[in-house]
């Protein structure tokens, strides 16, 4: 809750005409990249949900290409990151306008396991809760994770306008919040 609080005074601050971020449909048992433009929708919104269904550089591209002249938050994970990356180089894609926010991944289940694990937890934020509580010692062991979050390096990704930092904290009392710049951190009312 605190992060999606956060997250809402940033967009303010920022100037921002939504957040692109992990947000629970109706629809599907999972979270997938959607632009939230109203405040009231980040209570839908989870940055460290442990399932995600596709990576959101895919979706972030298309939005930057409809809606040039826009200014947009994005927040991702490592692996969303690189692809993001991937894509600005291969398709000439212009970020400016783009505040991207980088978090740190406790990885993510495999798709299958996610009706056992709901049913285990009871709801998809318990299951966040549940893996948050072991950021402090880097996470669940890999084994119980998806393969490709096996191999990943599960830190932020670097180059990142701000970083929500939680590998090696008690995430539940404290986040760390780093800005690129001290510019940056002025602009968006966040220097200390």
């Amino acid at each position: 809750k605190a992060t999606r609080a956060f997250l809402g005074r940033l967009c303010e601050a920022a100037g921002l005409d939504g957040f692109v971020l992990p947000v629970y449909r109706d629809s599907a048992p999972y979270a997938a990249p959607q632009l939230v433009t109203k405040r009231d929708d980040l209570a839908q919104a989870d940055p460290f949900i442990p399932v995600l269904s596709f990576n959101t550089a895919g979706f972030v591209s298309e939005l930057v290409h409809a809606h040039s002249g826009r200014r947009y938050g994005v927040v991702l994970r490592a692996c969303e990151g690189r692809a993001l990356k991937e894509l600005v180089l291969r398709d000439s894609l212009s970020l400016d306008g783009l505040l991207t926010v980088g978090v740190d991944c406790l990885a993510t289940y495999p798709l299958a396991d996610l009706d056992w694990r709901l049913g285990k937890t009871g709801s998809h934020e318990t299951l966040t809760q549940e893996n948050l509580r072991f950021a402090r010692q880097g996470g669940i062991a890999l084994y119980r994770y998806r393969k490709a979050c096996q191999m990943c390096d599960p830190l932020a990704p670097s180059n990142t306008d701000v970083t929500l930092d939680i590998l090696g904290l008690p995430a539940d009392e404290v986040i760390l919040v780093e800005v690129q710049d001290d510019y940056l951190a002025h602009d968006l009312n966040l220097d200390v």
